[in-house]
C-alpha cells in the first residue's frame, strides 16, 4: 500500500460492532471474542456486507432478501464427513 492512501480507501473495511477497540478488549482481557464481525464492500449502487463467522464457522445465505446485505446471512458450522 502507497503512503498517500488511505485505510478508508481500501476497497474492503471490517467494522466490529458495537465499539471495536471495546470488543477487542473484552476479547484479550476476558476471553470473550465478538460473534461476528461485520465486512463491508462498496459495490455500484450501494454496499456489500457479510458477517465473518468464527472458524469453522461459515457465512451462509438464508436464499431470502438480497444477498448483498448480512442480515440475510447466518453463521453455520458445516457438517463434515468421516
Amino acid at each position: 500500500m502507497s503512503r498517500d492512501r488511505s485505510l478508508a480507501s481500501l476497497p474492503i473495511r471490517l467494522v466490529l460492532l458495537p465499539l471495536p477497540f471495546d470488543a477487542v478488549v473484552n476479547w484479550v482481557e476476558k476471553g470473550v471474542a465478538p460473534q461476528t464481525i461485520l465486512a463491508s464492500k462498496p459495490i455500484q449502487g450501494g454496499k456489500r456486507t457479510r458477517p465473518l463467522c468464527p472458524y469453522p464457522a461459515e457465512a451462509r445465505w438464508s436464499g431470502a432478501g438480497s444477498s448483498d446485505d448480512a442480515v440475510n446471512f447466518s453463521c453455520q458450522t458445516p457438517k463434515r464427513g468421516n
